[in-house]
C-alpha cells in the first residue's frame, strides 16, 4: 500500500493493528520502531514484555485452518 491509500477492514476481519516500516507517522498506524525499541518511562510509554512458553507467537491462516505456534514451540 502506499501513503494515502484506505484499507478496506471488512476484508480484514481480524485485524488487530496495523504497523508501518517508514519514518513518517500515519494517524492511527504504529511505527515498527516504536513496537521494538524500549527505553526508560521517561522516554517511552512501551516496557519489555515477558513471555511465558503457553504465550501464542504466531497465527497461521491457510485455506480456512488455524494453527498457533506458542513461545515454547519456538525455542
Amino acid at each position: 500500500m502506499y501513503l494515502g491509500d484506505e484499507i478496506t477492514l471488512s476484508r480484514y476481519p481480524h485485524l488487530k493493528n496495523i504497523v508501518q516500516t517508514g519514518f513518517k507517522a500515519i494517524r492511527g498506524v504504529n511505527l515498527f520502531k516504536d513496537l521494538t525499541v524500549y527505553a526508560t518511562p521517561t522516554y517511552s510509554p512501551y516496557e519489555i514484555p515477558v513471555n511465558q512458553a503457553d504465550d501464542v507467537a504466531l497465527v497461521s491462516i491457510r485455506n480456512g485452518n488455524t494453527t498457533e505456534i506458542s513461545s515454547g514451540d519456538l525455542v
